[in-house]
């Protein structure tokens, strides 16, 4: 793969998409590119990877990707997936392809405007994409998520709770030692094969082959026991428990985990009145709705 005109052709479908009056409000930058980019991610990332503000706009915006990515080359395959729309693009030259996928799932999710190139980016924040990096390590024991998760650790970065529980129904003590024992199975030789062309520095491929996964199963265990909480999943959800002072006192007699409860959930509870689940300190569940 050809590095540098990779990367050439992402950051301008990259920079085109926040430039155009539809999608730059409709879609929010997330995964391994917008690490790389605005976070300094020591490996190369080919993907790029939104979310959908908005899932019911998910046909309009799959056209309106097609027609502008059909600037940039040919598309060599596209499909609305279950979650959302997925196109991948041929920039010519034999070169590797660019898959540009979109995600119509909803979560506890945050985002902030970052810069580039004098381009606005709608961007995931890092606690909410550690959260979901962790939830993907779970579901697929890969060598990039194994890469990542350790990125994250060794930075010390705060993770968003709710997002674990709202994908995993697990804290995320239970959750970090599950995938800590899955990465002690991973069998070193497997990383290079998933990772080695995206890592241009030797010292850091050599750490990768001997070090990698003993180290972030090691944090991973460490950080189950003592978690980093995101403050940006506290202010606003304190402030909703705080005035509505009911679902406090049915949460704490149902001993319910304020600590993974969501703002987007107390939303739900107070403007739409919906029975949820939440998860409660001895690890149970319960279902709970202003109507009790």
């Amino acid at each position: 793969m050809d590095i540098a005109k990779h990367r050439y052709f992402m950051m301008q479908v990259l920079l085109a998409i926040f430039r155009d009056k539809e999608l730059s409000v409709q879609l929010a930058f997330k995964g391994g590119t917008s690490l790389m980019l605005f976070h300094q991610l020591p490996r190369f990332s080919t993907d790029l990877d939104f979310n959908l503000l908005d899932d019911t706009k998910a046909e309009s915006v799959f056209r309106a990707l097609h027609n502008l990515l059909l600037r940039f080359g040919k598309i060599d395959d596209e499909a609305m997936k279950f979650y959302g729309p997925l196109l991948v693009l041929n920039y010519g030259g034999g070169n590797r392809m660019l898959k540009v996928e979109v995600s119509t799932r909803q979560y506890d999710n945050h985002y902030e405007i970052k810069t580039l190139a004098g381009t606005d980016v709608r961007v995931m924040t890092i606690p909410d994409m550690f959260a979901h990096k962790l939830c993907a390590l779970g579901e697929r024991v890969t060598p990039r998520d194994i890469f990542d998760v350790w990125f994250f650790l060794q930075k010390g970065t705060a993770i968003n709770p709710n997002i674990v529980w709202l994908r995993t129904g697990m804290s995320i003590a239970g959750y970090a030692s599950q995938c800590a024992e899955s990465i002690r199975k991973t069998s070193p030789k497997v990383l290079m094969q998933g990772i080695g062309e995206l890592i241009g520095d030797e010292k850091q491929k050599n750490f990768v082959k001997s070090h990698l996964i003993k180290e972030t199963a090691s944090n991973l265990e460490l950080f189950a026991l003592s978690p980093i909480i995101s403050d940006q999943t506290m202010t606003e959800r304190m402030r909703l428990l705080t005035d509505y002072p009911a679902i406090s006192e049915m949460m704490l007699a149902n001993d319910v985990d304020l600590s993974i409860v969501s703002e987007r959930q107390l939303r739900l509870l107070i403007e739409e009145h919906s029975t949820l689940v939440f998860p409660t300190r001895s690890g149970n569940k319960v279902s709970l709705s202003l109507a009790q």
